[in-house]
């Protein structure tokens, strides 16, 4: 059996990377059981992921330390 593949939309990817998320646990779960070799992101799911930590950079959100 082939093993399936599952892509993963912007939000997704917010809840499990953002531990402070409502959801992040839960959405944990569900990639640890998926498996992070079998999820897909599509190329406009990348560049909003860029877009939205460079955006977070230029606005201080984002600690460098």
């Amino acid at each position: 059996m082939a093993t399936q593949k599952i892509i993963c939309d912007t939000d997704v990817l917010i809840e499990f990377f953002d531990e402070n998320k409502t959801r992040h646990a839960e959405t944990a779960k569900a990639i640890e059981k998926i498996g992070i070799g079998n999820i897909l992101i599509s190329a406009i799911t990348k560049m909003e992921l860029i877009k939205g930590v460079r955006d977070k950079e230029h606005s201080g959100w984002v600690s460098n330390d």
